[in-house]
């Protein structure tokens, strides 16, 4: 995502417009590549996002560099919603990465915190001029739960740059492993689970079937002591947290990238992988089928049935004639939509225009 917002930012700047980026690191050294820009650079100076000091941080950089936009995204949106409301900056965006099913799956804290947070919601992007989101399913799910005038909301996809070739194949014969990536956080929504139960049937079939879990999370142990139990040691196996760089190398080797999602707004891994030409198998729910075509770029399956899962990876392991025309028409698809030159100079050319009209668009919207 990050990739996606520094295009876009070094888009406007050489329109001429002054951008300022603000990342939050969450402990990490932030990369080299983003002082490359050029452009002004800050992180948030706490670890917590709700932290009080946050305030007068950005409060700080209102009043130094004056905007007219704010772009807000995950949790640091209610900050900035409303202190760019209280400080009247004319466009304030809040830009929208789930929907509401995922939080519903996913919730595991007090109940009565899950009925408040919709209230809670309302209160902050009543504050936005604009809401946007990653997917027409999000931006739908976003309107169905938030409501309020239908010109305040937008879809925009996230993109990827465009790849030379990586130099990484799957294993045209199997021989040495025919390879799947799962990439993703091991949380309930993400639907792991189904995959695992899919490599159980699969596995009967296919001996040499590796399957990688690329990403951390709460149901780790859950899932490892699972793929235990089932006796799939030797099949699935999780890698925890990789870089973004290897992780693309590790999508170019493998047959598919699989996408097991029980809701899902739109994952950025299934423009990622057809940037290498490797085709998704995903659940047939919210976004996802707006990047899958069903048999032109990879499969969709019903969200929760391992079954059908199993069928569909087995219909691309065990034809390479049409992983060849799968791979092709996923770069086709990537770079006609989801590419960075695709969508970065239309999203460009959006932000000057609400931009341009920022006066009429500067009032608290109901």
């Amino acid at each position: 995502m990050r990739i996606h917002f520094q295009a876009l930012a070094k888009e406007l700047a050489a329109r001429g417009h002054r951008v300022v980026l603000i990342f939050d690191p969450q402990g990490k050294k932030l990369p080299d590549e983003i002082f490359d820009l050029t452009l002004p650079v800050y992180s948030w100076p706490t670890p917590r996002f709700r932290s009080i000091t946050r305030v007068p941080f950005f409060i700080h950089l209102i009043k130094k560099y004056r905007p007219d936009c704010l772009i807000a995204n995950f949790e640091v949106t209610n900050l900035m919603m409303r202190i760019g409301w209280l400080m009247r900056i004319p466009c304030r965006i809040a830009w929208i990465h789930s929907v509401k099913k995922q939080y519903s799956i996913d919730h595991n804290g007090s109940p009565h915190k899950y009925h408040l947070e919709p209230f809670g919601r309302r209160l902050v992007f009543k504050a936005a001029t604009h809401i946007t989101a990653v997917s027409r399913d999000s931006c739908e799910d976003t309107y169905r739960c938030l409501g309020g005038p239908r010109k305040k909301y937008k879809a925009l996809y996230l993109s990827c740059p465009e790849r030379d070739d990586t130099g990484y194949r799957p294993d045209p014969d199997g021989a040495i492993g025919m390879r799947l990536i799962c990439p993703g956080r091991l949380v309930p929504s993400k639907g792991q689970e189904v995959l695992i139960r899919a490599a159980v049937i699969l596995s009967k079939k296919y001996k040499n079937l590796k399957i990688e879990f690329a990403g951390n999370g709460p149901l780790r142990k859950e899932l490892e002591l699972l793929v235990k139990k089932l006796a799939l040691s030797e099949v699935c196996f999780f890698t925890g947290m990789i870089g973004h760089e290897e992780t693309i190398q590790k999508m170019a080797a493998s047959y598919a990238t699989v996408v097991p999602s029980l809701a899902d707004a739109m994952p950025l891994v299934m423009a990622e992988s057809f940037s290498v030409g490797t085709p998704v198998v995903g659940s047939n729910v919210n976004g996802i089928p707006e990047a899958v075509s069903d048999g032109l770029n990879g499969f969709l399956f019903p969200p929760g049935d391992a079954e059908a899962l199993a069928q569909k990876i087995d219909l691309l392991l065990s034809n390479p004639v049409l992983r060849k025309s799968m791979k092709a028409a996923s770069l086709r698809i990537f770079r006609e939509r989801f590419s960075q030159k695709a969508i970065i100079p239309e999203q460009a050319a959006w932000f000057e225009e609400i931009t341009s009209h920022a006066k009429s668009y500067g009032k608290i919207s109901d």
